[in-house]
């Protein structure tokens, strides 16, 4: 199942548009299905080089309200414990609050009229430490985002995303105080459904050429199944395989991954229904 961020990419971003692209991450499951109380959901993260050797495990529990909003997650790893807490308002959410040992983050959410979001906020212990601004074009799909670090303004870009409805391409380029990159670009490709199964980083000279390809395939419930990369040769460098087991009302139970034929990473949800 998805990770709890991933959760909230859905939720955030579920404005309705016929042409509404994903983003980028790197796995994508399905929606919860039916009234969810609570999750359990243990990662196992393998050695691939070792056969059923575990490097490490991840418990995240997450308590939802008869909205399927996540109220409170905590996650516990061998050495690391963190409680987050989300808050709402106007049916969106406004804020999160996750605490540590020895630390406090707190993210904060602005939306526009169409319940986009336009600013995202990182504080750690009360200290602003990272902004991104979002613009939207008529579709709610995004133009351009600003990333700012007030403590490391070295880091401060710019992306703007060029979109050819027609073709489904999305071509994001980076800018830094105000320069592109004019030796690379981003070239994003989606399907009908604005599933991401096609990007290459493009790079631009006396001859274009493209380099980091990848290939996602996904199932008819929108699960990513299969991403393949490839060289500038288009060898394959590494093929991803992900299988599912289901409950009775059709939500993920167990999603295990493979890299290159080898478990790499299994997630077991123990699901609470209303």
């Amino acid at each position: 199942m998805k990770a709890i961020y991933l959760l909230f990419v859905l939720f955030l971003f579920s404005c309705s548009s016929k042409t509404k692209f994903s983003g980028i991450e790197s796995d994508y499951t399905q929606e919860l299905v039916g009234k969810i109380k609570k999750m359990i959901i243990k990662t196992y993260q393998y050695d691939v080089e070792q056969r059923d050797s575990i490097l490490w495990v991840t418990t995240r529990s997450i308590d939802f309200d008869r909205k399927n909003r996540a109220l409170k997650q905590t996650e516990h790893t061998l050495n690391f414990n963190y409680e987050t807490v989300y808050r709402y308002g106007n049916a969106s959410l406004k804020s999160t609050h996750s605490t540590t040992k020895d630390r406090t983050d707190r993210s904060e959410y602005v939306y526009d009229r169409k319940k986009n979001v336009i600013e995202y906020r990182q504080f750690q212990n009360d200290k602003l430490g990272f902004l991104k601004m979002s613009v939207y074009d008529s579709e709610n799909n995004i133009v351009e985002e600003t990333y700012l670090h007030p403590n490391a303004p070295h880091l401060n870009s710019v992306d703007k995303y060029s979109i050819d409805y027609i073709n489904r391409i999305v071509t994001i380029r980076n800018f830094k105080e105000n320069k592109p990159n004019d030796h690379r670009h981003l070239k994003l490709h989606y399907d009908e459904k604005g599933f991401l199964i096609r990007s290459e980083t493009v790079h631009t000279g006396e001859t274009e050429s493209s380099s980091d390809l990848y290939i996602r395939e996904y199932d008819a419930k929108g699960n990513l199944t299969k991403s393949t990369s490839y060289d500038k040769e288009k060898n394959i460098v590494s093929l991803t395989v992900s299988k599912n087991e289901y409950d009775s009302k059709g939500n993920i139970l167990v999603r295990e991954t493979f890299l290159n034929g080898k478990l790499f990473e299994k997630t077991v949800n123990e699901i609470v229904y209303w």
